[in-house]
């Protein structure tokens, strides 16, 4: 409970000072505690202590300095005119004069003030002050106006209209109930009757509290529904707000109960980029997420969603099941480089925004890895995050994977039909990597679902709406295939809403060691500061995923690659600069480094980490050709062997076709487990 202290000059009148306390005490109910002061019996040296402190009149702070320590708590009480005093105004003669008479003649100008401001008195008023009762000044003025102050009023005065008490007015209490963090339900729906009890001069202002308080139950009401607990801060960490669901989860009945800092430690609590955090709260396990909400370049504030643990795994569990996850964040993304901060910097802000987005960057400079941090750093991070490269599949089959088909709807198809992925990622995001590879006839049906936000499976005639944001990749030059004729101009357009560049590793050479660091762990500290010059000299044509296999590399054989001792490019025998994976390479033997039967496993289940998408694997010939770009020399016999080990430990799954080996999630933790 809250401690309010109200001040007044004296005791002079009692009723009118209990009018004001009930009316504080009905806006505010038993969240305060009132205590009432007055000015002519403070002692010397009296310490008033209260979370706030309504001061009757501003000529009083000269003497309260002495008492209040902390002058930010200290509100002055305004007062304003019931609505039912201007109904009576209503009832005087148009321009009459009209003496105001109230307690004294400081209380009698703001009265009138506040009467005129209404802009319903069509009469002169007079504010009345005793001192000038003999000079005659008012033997004219026949009619009175007084707010209960009847005994007041001039005897020869021969018409007396009593318009009540002064209410309290809406501005003090809202400072109060702003002050004391009481912006809860039941003060606000106190608040809000509160304004139709008052006449306030500024409209204005109370037209936009009544409309944001409507829109502020609208939402409220909405997300008390929803099974999530949702706390909002401002800019500063400051508890805003909480829903029903998260006050349930704290065991508090207001949100000011809610003490935050008692399980987020400061510095976690700011932090941008937490998502999936587990904390316990009254012996319960909860996984929080922190969302920034932004405002021109900088923010408002955040707001964090708690869901109950056996939820949040359940649903993560559906989602991996499908293979729709995105598995990294922001946070995951090692750099050191101004470019990469700035691009990393405008990416989070892109991440609140629901708009397309087009990412451009060489193949390998982690396209992906942003793509899947926009999706972890939205509001749809709990939703699918569908990723499909467009170069990999033929335009039918691509057609078929992007949209879905009915049964029967082409010679092969399956029996009870297929979902598209854009329908399997509806409410979420899907990624469209290599999107400068889809053949013009996609593009225009893509562009019609990116537009509309509606589907077609081929072989129907019924369209579905559908709800997905799009994130687009590509290395080509867009622009120049625009000019060639080979990718619509409209389609570019549309895509590129929110384009995001990511420099090529040789322009962010500050990034080079701190991420062969980050892939290494800890056989980092072997590396030599000639090895270290080696790297910083390379210009990286394969960029970070260039890297990160040189770094494998190293891992396994305790040594840099051949092709970087000898100052070369890449390896000895490279494919046009165009194509996406090197064809020959020096060839790897038992006879010019020790052979590392375990390296083999790690380059392999490494390469199916890579290849793994939802809607394909890697097939064994692509990883051939893979391994062999890598400089290891492997039978067809020797892989099988490999797969077949790995699929028996339940790293990878070997599948028929087009579906082809993917990883597990137990690889994948084998994977981190061994710092790769």
């Amino acid at each position: 409970m809250k401690k309010v202290i109200v001040i007044f000059r004296n005791r002079r009148n009692p009723e009118a000072i209990q009018f004001m306390l009930n009316g504080i005490q009905a806006v505010f109910e038993d969240y305060i505690d009132l205590e009432t002061v007055y000015v002519n019996e403070l002692k010397p040296g009296t310490k008033l202590e209260a979370d706030a402190y309504l001061v009757y009149a501003e000529s009083l702070y000269n003497v309260l300095w002495a008492h209040i320590d902390d002058f930010n708590k200290v509100i002055h009480l305004k007062r304003s005119p019931n609505k039912r005093a201007l109904e009576t105004l209503k009832q005087l003669p148009v321009g009459a004069e009209v003496l105001v008479v109230n307690d004294s003649y400081q209380s009698s100008v703001e009265t009138v003030y506040a009467l005129y401001e209404s802009g319903e008195a069509n009469v002169k008023l007079t504010p009345f002050d005793a001192k000038k009762l003999s000079s005659g000044v008012y033997d004219s003025i026949r009619i009175a106006v007084t707010p209960g102050e009847a005994p007041s009023v001039p005897a020869h005065i021969t018409e007396i209209y009593d318009i009540g008490y002064r209410e309290i007015s809406f501005e003090t209490m809202l400072d109060l109930a702003n002050l004391l963090g009481l912006n809860n339900p039941r003060v606000n729906r106190n608040l809000f009757h509160h304004v139709y009890e008052v006449s306030e001069s500024n409209s204005s202002f109370l037209n936009f509290y009544t409309h944001d308080y409507l829109k502020s139950e609208l939402l409220r009401k909405s997300i008390d529904y929803i099974p999530l607990g949702l706390l909002l801060f401002d800019d500063e960490a400051s508890l805003v707000s909480a829903n029903t669901r998260a006050r349930e989860i704290f065991g508090v009945r207001s949100d000011a109960e809610i003490h935050i800092a008692d399980y987020i430690d400061e510095e976690r609590l700011k932090s941008e980029d937490v998502y999936n955090e587990p904390i316990i709260i009254d012996g319960e396990t909860y996984y929080y997420d922190r969302i920034v909400i932004p405002l021109m370049e900088g923010t408002a504030g955040f707001y964090i969603t708690l869901q109950d643990a056996k939820t949040a795994v359940a649903k993560k569990q559906s989602l991996s099941k499908r293979g729709f996850v995105a598995r990294y964040s922001f946070k995951d993304i090692t750099y050191a480089s101004e470019k990469m901060a700035r691009v990393i910097s405008m990416a989070r802000r892109i991440a609140k925004n629901d708009e397309t987005v087009l990412i451009r960057g060489e193949s390998g400079t982690g396209k992906e890895l942003i793509a899947q941090s926009l999706h972890n750093n939205s509001d749809r991070r709990d939703m699918p995050f569908v990723a499909i490269n467009c170069a990999s599949l033929p335009e039918t089959l691509l057609e078929s994977e992007l949209f879905g088909y009915e049964p029967g709807a082409f010679t092969g198809a399956r029996s009870k039909g297929k979902v598209g992925l854009f329908e399997q990622a509806n409410k979420g995001t899907i990624f469209l990597d290599e999107i400068g590879d889809i053949s013009p006839k996609l593009q225009a049906q893509l562009l019609r679902t990116i537009q509309e936000m509606q589907v077609m499976k081929i072989g129907s005639d019924k369209i579905i709406d559908i709800d997905v944001r799009v994130i687009a990749a590509t290395n080509k030059d867009l622009e120049t295939a625009i000019e060639e004729g080979t990718f619509r101009r409209d389609l570019f357009y549309r895509i590129s809403v929110l384009p995001l560049v990511i420099p090529p590793l040789r322009q962010r050479k500050d990034d080079i060691l701190p991420l062969f660091k980050d892939f290494l762990g800890a056989e980092y500290e072997n590396i030599t500061p000639q090895e270290q010059a080696i790297l910083l000299a390379h210009s990286w044509p394969g960029n970070v995923r260039e890297l990160r296999n040189v770094a494998l590399y190293y891992h396994s054989l305790f040594q840099l690659p051949e092709y970087l001792l000898e100052g070369s490019s890449g390896p000895a025998v490279q494919e046009p600069v165009k194509t996406r994976h090197k064809t020959a390479a020096p060839a790897y033997s038992r006879t010019s480094v020790r052979f590392n039967e375990n390296a083999l496993r790690f380059y392999v289940l490494s390469s199916i980490y890579e290849g793994t998408e939802p809607a394909h694997g890697m097939g064994r010939s692509a990883l051939l050709q893979i391994l062999k770009a890598e400089g290891i020399g492997v039978s067809d016999s020797k892989l099988r062997e490999v797969l077949a080990d790995l699929a028996a430990e339940d790293l990878i799954i070997i599948g028929r076709g087009r579906h082809g080996t993917r990883i597990t999630e137990k690889g994948t933790a084998w994977l981190q487990n061994n710092h790769l």
